[in-house]
């Protein structure tokens, strides 16, 4: 059962890839963002649009979230395996 979370983590970071999101940054001031929405990494939905770029923020915040996610299940599963054992 402690395999789990780290399913749950390679599952998320796929998801991740696969449901990146992307924004569209204002050629002239940088400080205007547009959401574009989310496609793969590897997609070339946006390249006809000028400075579409993944959203580095937003990627960053996911995957934290994703990580401590899995960690805290990590720590519950291996707190009540070692609890069964005892």
């Amino acid at each position: 059962m402690v395999f789990l979370p780290w399913l749950l983590l390679a599952l998320g970071g796929t998801l991740l890839c696969i449901f990146a999101p992307w924004q569209q940054v204002h050629p002239s001031n940088v400080a205007l963002v547009h959401s574009l929405g989310r496609a793969p990494l590897w997609t070339h939905t946006y390249d006809g649009l000028t400075g579409a770029r993944v959203d580095p923020f937003e990627m960053l915040v996911e995957a934290t979230l994703i990580l401590v996610v899995c960690g805290l299940l990590l720590v519950v599963f291996r707190s009540v395996q070692s609890r069964n054992i005892q």
